[in-house]
């Protein structure tokens, strides 16, 4: 019972760690030096282990603590609420356990090839585990950089794979100290190739994040006027024509416009149902003022959130209307979406759909939308403004602004709705994902959000300018219009993520085969 108690503890310790790093309500930015220190428990406790069950309730109890302490805000998430929380933990658990068994598996690799071992398998695992269907990559290690502003620049070669890389690589070399504790020389002959390593990638990013912000500077000749529109109404309380009453109300917050706006961009479902049904209704509603009506006199083009039916299914979408208020182009269909909540598997499957209707009680089941869509606007100044629009938690995947950045994006303009949290972490963890997703394309990204946080991130990852949480009101922004070329990170994607892969496989063949891997190590050391 003593060693369970003791194996939780150390799983425990490292839930919470883990958890303090990302924004919450104690520190705005997280601790970001926790992070080089989050592991150590958890990976003493586990080559300290005997047993499975041990490994399996350090597990549980890691999955548990790390979804409640980080992500507690999910139990607002109305219907779903605990459910959600729960079926996380759960999730979160199985993967950690099969984590836990591999990394036990290493232990037997000697100090020096260990350290390594398990750097890389962390860099898999958290690359791994944000793909797929069940894809969670909210709460990563390499999202616990609030608190910096240059080594996080080095986003845009590594993406955010390159940051877990540096603190996986911190936190074996010191579980390594504390689980083994020899004489300093003797450890320091065992660990100094590491500690070497570290020290070099610690400055090498230092000065890149230097080097970047201090050559930092836009110019451009076209300028595109966007206002920003936080309602400050809980979608899930309201309906569209209390929404649509509050854009209009937060908009009149900065009438008269100093500068015509180009763009005026609403959150995430802010015409809260069909889009063609309801610019049909919007021809006289709302009453006071009516969605038609407001889109004439502002002589610019507006950019909603929106639901598009087709058939038994709907998308949650971003829908481009001119100043005549005319739909322009294709919409954008949500193409990330969060798994048993919006998403649920085979919905495709007749049989299965008709099941999940008559088990959920509803006419329509969403659907993801398939392509990578882009909306241009004509700019007053002369030129157009071309952009991608990730809808609500798809900013957390740096897939889908990657994509965005190769298909000609000048920039990223995220629509979402985190009113239903009810809590100001929630809206400053998604905010600060949404950093990084600049840093990697070198793209601005502006914000709208429904509650918070309304924001303008410039290509450094540096807020601009950000409208006050839970308010209703809009922000005005002035974005230079450039061309930028491709990072690192936009032409080759993953490849660290990739080589993650492959090392930590090498490693744990080495610790099932020691002689066929060193033959392995010996014949691949001739080609680097």
């Amino acid at each position: 019972m003593k060693r369970f108690l003791v194996h939780g503890f150390y799983a425990f310790a490292s839930g919470v760690l883990m958890s303090l790093i990302l924004p919450n309500d104690w520190a705005e930015q997280g601790w970001t030096m926790l992070a080089f220190v989050a592991l150590v428990p958890l990976l003493v406790g586990t080559y300290r282990s005997k047993k499975k069950r041990e490994l399996l309730f350090m597990a549980v109890i890691l999955g548990t603590t790390h979804a409640w302490v980080g992500r507690y805000w999910l139990s607002y998430f109305q219907d779903f609420s605990y459910i959600i929380l729960i079926a996380l933990s759960v999730g979160l658990s199985g993967v950690n356990f099969i984590l836990l068994l591999v990394i036990r598996r290493l232990r037997f690799l000697r100090a020096s090839s260990r350290i390594w071992a398990i750097t890389w398998l962390w860099v898999a695992f958290e690359f791994v585990r944000s793909q797929g269907f069940l894809a969670d990559p909210w709460a990563l290690l390499a999202y616990g950089f609030g608190q910096s502003r240059y080594l996080i620049q080095i986003l845009d070669i590594t993406g955010p794979m390159g940051l877990t890389l540096l603190v996986a690589l911190s936190n074996a070399i010191l579980a390594q100290w504390w689980v083994r504790p020899v004489g300093w020389r003797r450890y320091f002959g065992h660990a100094r190739s590491a500690w070497l390593s570290w020290i070099f990638l610690m400055l090498f990013s230092l000065s890149y994040g230097f080097w970047r912000v201090s050559s930092y500077s836009v110019e451009s000749e076209h300028y595109a006027e966007v206002i920003l529109v936080q309602q400050n109404k809980d979608s899930w309380q309201v309906d569209w024509v209390e929404l649509i009453e509050a854009h209009i109300a937060g908009v009149a917050t900065l009438e008269p416009f100093v500068v015509q706006p180009d763009i005026i961009v609403s959150s995430e479902t802010t015409l809260l149902g069909d889009f063609s049904q309801i610019m049909r209704m919007g021809q006289s509603l709302p009453w006071d003022r009516s969605l038609r009506e407001f889109i004439l006199s502002t002589h610019s083009y507006h950019l909603f959130g929106a639901l598009d039916t087709e058939d038994k299914f709907y998308y949650n979408a971003a829908f481009l209307v001119d100043a005549n208020a005319q739909q322009v182009g294709l919409p954008y269909y949500k193409r990330a979406l969060i798994p048993f909540a919006e998403a649920l598997p085979f919905v495709d499957w007749t049989w299965l759909g008709n099941h999940y209707r008559k088990w959920f009680g509803g006419d329509l089941l969403q659907r993801a939308g398939e392509e990578s869509v882009l909306f241009t606007v004509p700019l007053r100044s002369g030129g157009t403004f071309t952009f991608g629009v990730p809808i609500c938690f798809e900013d957390a995947f740096p897939s889908v602004t990657r994509e965005f950045a190769r298909s000609g994006a000048q920039a990223i303009v995220n629509i979402t709705n985190d009113s239903w949290s009810q809590r100001l972490s929630a809206q400053l963890q998604h905010m600060a994902i949404g950093r990084y997703r600049s840093i990697e394309t070198r793209l601005p990204t502006l914000r709208a959000a429904n509650s918070g946080m309304t924001v303008h991130i410039n290509a450094l990852g540096e807020y601009e300018a950000t409208l006050e949480p839970f308010v209703n009101g809009a922000l005005a922004v002035s974005l230079p219009v450039v061309d930028r070329p491709w990072t690192v990170y936009v032409r080759f994607g993953e490849w660290l993520s990739y080589l993650a892969v492959l090392i930590s496989g090498l490693y744990l063949l080495m610790s099932y085969h020691p002689a066929g891997a060193t033959s392995l190590f010996s014949w691949l050391k001739r080609f680097f």
